[in-house]
């Protein structure tokens, strides 16, 4: 579609540019549309610019071609947020463009106004900001209780309201003021408690309530109760609790507080009470902060009142109502006087105890009565006390003394008789009678007054029978005895003797107490059918001899005690414990009944069999039996690793051999490896018979394959090599020349004379370092196995080197050189070409001159043999040479060139590069099986050989084979 012509022509004042009150500039501009078509599109397509463009940029469409009359002054700091066409209009059939422009950044918020400062709904003091953003920008949203507002760190975003026109986002954020710190919520609160609930309590002490803020991600410090103080005009609070609640921007904590100080102080009016006594009383209540200790303690019983009474005495002090923010006591005030008074009549009518019990005073003592107990503090912690008056004969008090120990018993008596002088020179006699029977005085005194005599003994009482049970419900019985006299050993029974105590007890002992005092040494036993003598313990106490025998529950026939113990613990077996005891020196039960490994008894799972017995715990007056019995079955497996590949597999079981081991192993069939160990030991306390396999680490049969293959770096040891070489070296003649004098005419050079030094190198043995494949196999033969692909490297020839020739006087010299720890070098190896050969290297050269004469005679020369070929005139025998003497040859002869030298390299290993070899072979013995059989271990260690390198030339001179002429 075409957009048609369009021109834009300011209008008067084309541009207006204002400041907003944020201080941030608007540019607004308008043009004239004049256009052959003012179809909207049209207009919208060419005119429009995207939002967010700067302030005099002209892009896309809106060119600068289309735009006149442009202005001076541009804002690129302003962009794009409004643009628009009015019109066209029927008079004149033109068309307005307007564009707006604001100061903004071209992706970020740009804040619009200032900071507003509100009050919410909830009363809380808040901040308020708006911003605005290009909608293509990215949006960024504020985060709760951490986004601050601009300029500001006292207050966090509480919520957040976008409107987003497509154009621009118009943001506005709350902030809720606060701090790191806890604060009041209103403002002044601290001075004058503006905002807070306030009330009474039933003391009448004031309360408040008052609610705190926080920012919610600032650390929160619970305070302890009783800890915070508030003062609000003049008057001290306490805190006594808190609630905490609030949204992720700012915690909200409301807290009570109780009035309160440092001093206790009274709250309310003191109470009046009269209480059953008939006596004054009243009450009062204080308080203070809960944490304060210490300061003023009124003292019970002589404290008077507040207000300076002394009628009143303190009775009582109390905590009631006390927490751990407010302290509070109360504290009971009370006439002095006589609380209540009782009388009990005793021995048929001839003994009155009356008991007074008094508050603040002292009763005097009633008309006919002698005071027997001076004042009892009352057991309840009241400040009374309870006074005791008697009169006629009788006893007045007896008292078991529980801090005495050792079986004995303690009673302390008071008796009351009236006054009668004795005879003269005679000592008053105590009346008062035994508490128990057989008790022996320990001590007594007596005083008399208002014509009475009060008698104080103690009294010292054996024969206490303890009773206790064990676990297993067996009774055990301890008899204290107390004697006049010393007793001797005859006087006790023998130890396992089946007797028990007789103790005569009276109507007022306690059950198991009573009389056993023994006069005469001998204590007071009883045949018994239940008990034996387990021993005794000897001692003294108030100048007496004490005895404490002990009895054992037990019979002369094997009873069972406890119940019958299972349990799976032994890997799930069943196994049942059954203890039996009797009187000792009992005979053991029949053998039938306790042969370890044959004696059976019904589980529940399974028929169980006899698996110890023990007789721990047995003496000369019990015996004890535990019989164990198991379930047959397997114990434990464990496994233990050893060297070599091999590991050991422990299997215990009870009564189970090697064959009911396979037979439980089902689907996986019999245990793999060889069964070395089959033997019976005591493994806590039960015969269990331990089977003992040898396997490969992973649990296989060691002689089935390989057990074990590593690789590791090995020694080696190439063997030195020795080849023959040669010099050739020319006389200074040449071709042609005449050597003179010589007999019957000059010689005449016609081929120059050569000489050749013949000898053998020999390049050492090097020893190197290869990588070796060791194996580990077991067999029950100590045999080798041949490797084929593999022979062993095992020399059992080194090379000989073989020497002859004529010297210059034709005598004939051979000799013969072994050559220890060396092979031959061959020609193929010198080149480093293939592999080397196996064969020897012969050289050797024919230094016969026939013929004589004037004519030429030719020599043939033969130089070397290689690999095998012997005969120097073989038809495919490389390397000879001819050559033509002159008419003369005794110069030679002379000379000693009638020599036919031929060396000879042959024998030893082949050359062990390139190939496999086994290094080493080792059968040692492992283990023997159960069996008897003798089982190998073969160690073998193979490994490929690398190529050695080659030996270099010897020189220039030095020739190899074949090169000779």
């Amino acid at each position: 579609m075409s957009l048609g012509n369009i021109k834009l022509n300011p209008l008067g004042e084309a541009t207006e540019v204002t400041k907003l009150p944020d201080g941030r500039k608007r540019i607004q501009r308008w043009w004239e549309v004049i256009s052959d078509d003012y179809a909207p599109n049209v207009i919208e397509d060419r005119c429009f610019q995207t939002w967010g463009t700067p302030d005099g940029q002209f892009n896309g469409t809106f060119s600068a071609a289309i735009v006149a009359g442009r202005p001076d002054k541009h804002y690129p700091e302003c962009l794009l947020i409004d643009q628009g066409v009015r019109g066209p209009s029927r008079q004149q059939g033109k068309a307005r463009l307007f564009k707006i422009y604001e100061e903004l950044h071209p992706t970020d918020e740009t804040q619009v106004g200032k900071l507003r400062e509100i009050i919410g709904e909830d009363g809380r003091d808040y901040l308020e900001a708006q911003f605005i953003q290009l909608s293509s920008a990215p949006r960024a949203e504020g985060v709760r209780g951490v986004t601050l507002p601009p300029g500001r760190a006292d207050a966090v975003m509480s919520s957040e309201v976008c409107d987003n026109d497509g154009t621009l986002r118009r943001i506005t954020r709350r902030y809720a003021i606060a701090s790191d710190a806890v604060e009041p919520l209103i403002d002044g609160a601290n001075e004058t408690g503006r905002g807070d609930d306030v009330w009474q309590d039933e003391d009448n002490r004031h309360r408040r309530r008052r609610t705190f803020i926080q920012k919610a991600t600032a650390t929160y410090n619970e305070p302890v109760a009783g800890t915070h103080l508030i003062t609000v005009k003049g008057v001290h609070y306490v805190n006594t609790g808190e609630q905490r609640g609030g949204g992720a921007a700012v915690r909200t904590i409301t807290r009570e507080f109780q009035e309160a100080t440092a001093e206790w102080t009274q709250v309310g009016p003191a109470i009046p009470a009269t209480a059953a006594d008939g006596l004054k009383t009243i009450q009062i209540v204080q308080v203070r902060i809960g944490y304060i200790t210490g300061g003023d303690v009124p003292t019970v019983g002589t404290s008077t009142t507040p207000d300076g009474g002394t009628d009143l005495k303190l009775c009582q002090i109390s905590g009631e109502g006390s927490s751990v923010a407010i302290s509070r006591r109360v504290l009971t005030y009370k006439q002095p006087g006589i609380l209540r008074t009782s009388d009990n009549v005793r021995n048929n009518g001839k003994l009155t105890l009356r008991s007074v019990t008094a508050f603040g005073v002292i009763p005097p003592t009633p008309e006919g009565f002698v005071a027997v107990d001076e004042g009892t503090d009352d057991p309840e912690g009241a400040p009374t006390r309870t006074y005791t008056f008697a009169r006629g004969e009788g006893l007045i008090s007896s008292d078991l003394d529980t801090g005495v120990t050792g079986g004995l018993r303690a009673y302390n008596t008071r008796y009351l008789t009236p006054y009668a002088a004795p005879a003269e020179g005679a000592e008053p006699q105590n009346p008062t009678p035994m508490p128990k029977a057989g008790a022996l005085k320990a001590s007594e005194e007596w005083q008399d007054a208002d014509g009475y005599v009060v008698w104080s003994t103690r009294w010292i009482v054996g024969g206490r029978i303890e009773l206790t049970e064990d676990e297993d419900g067996r009774k055990s019985l301890e008899a204290t005895y107390l004697y006049f006299v010393t007793p001797d050993n005859d006087d006790f029974p023998d130890v396992g003797d089946a007797c028990e105590p007789i103790i005569e007890t009276d109507t007022e002992g306690e059950e198991g107490e009573g009389a056993a005092t023994a006069p005469d040494g001998s204590p007071h036993l009883a045949e018994s059918e239940r008990y034996v003598y387990a021993g005794r313990r000897e001692g003294s106490a108030y100048g007496y001899k004490t005895a404490i025998l002990r009895f054992q529950e037990a019979t002369a026939e094997w009873a069972q005690v406890g119940p019958t113990i299972s349990d799976w613990e032994m890997n799930g077996l069943e196994r049942m414990i059954v203890r039996l005891v009797a009187k000792g020196g009992t005979a053991l039960p029949e053998a039938d009944d306790i042969t370890i490994g044959y004696s059976t008894l019904s589980g529940e799972s399974a028929e169980l069999t006899l698996g110890g017995i023990s007789r721990a715990g047995s003496n000369h007056a019990i015996a004890r039996l535990t019989l164990t019995y198991l379930q047959p079955g397997l114990v434990r497996r464990r496994t233990r690793q050893l060297p070599a590949g091999l590991r050991e597999l422990l299997i215990e079981t009870f009564l189970w051999g090697s064959e009911e081991v396979n037979a439980a192993q089902g689907e996986d069939g019999a245990i793999p490896g060889i069964l070395v160990v089959d033997d019976t030991d005591n493994v806590q306390g039960y015969p269990m018979r331990q089977l003992r396999w040898m396997q490969t680490a992973n649990g296989g049969d060691p002689t089935n394959g390989m057990a074990q293959e590593f690789t590791d770096m090995v020694q080696f040891t190439y063997p030195g090599r020795a080849r023959p070489y040669f010099f050739k070296r020319q006389f200074g003649l040449k071709a042609g020349d005449t050597i003179d004098p010589l007999p019957g005419g000059g010689l005449v050079i016609q081929k120059m004379p050569i000489h050749y030094d013949f000898n053998v190198m020999t390049s050492p043995p090097v020893q190197i370092m290869v990588k070796a494949t060791i194996s580990i196999r077991y067999s029950e033969s100590p045999d080798m196995e041949d490797n084929p692909e593999a022979p062993l490297w095992n020399p059992d020839n080194w090379a000989i080197q073989q020497l002859s020739y004529l010297s210059s006087g034709d005598s004939p010299v051979h000799g013969i050189t072994h050559l220890k720890g060396y092979r031959v070098y061959t020609d193929a190896e010198m080149a480093g070409e293939g592999d080397p050969g196996d064969g020897g290297i012969h050289w050797g050269g024919n230094g016969d001159i026939t013929g004589g004469g004037p004519s030429p005679q030719p020599s043939t020369v033969p130089i070397a043999v290689i690999d095998g070929r012997t005969s120097a005139f073989d038809p495919e025998y490389r390397g000879h040479n001819t050559w033509s003497f002159g008419n003369s040859f005794g110069l030679w002869d002379s000379l000693g060139y009638r020599t036919g030298p031929v060396i000879i390299v042959s024998g030893g290993p082949p050359a062990p590069d390139n190939k496999r070899w086994t290094l080493s072979s080792k059968p040692e013995p492992a283990f023997v099986g159960e069996d008897g059989k003798q089982y190998w271990r073969h160690t073998v260690v193979t490994a490929t050989i690398p190529k050695q390198t080659p030996i270099f030339p010897l020189g220039d001179d030095a020739k190899p084979p074949g090169e000779i002429g």
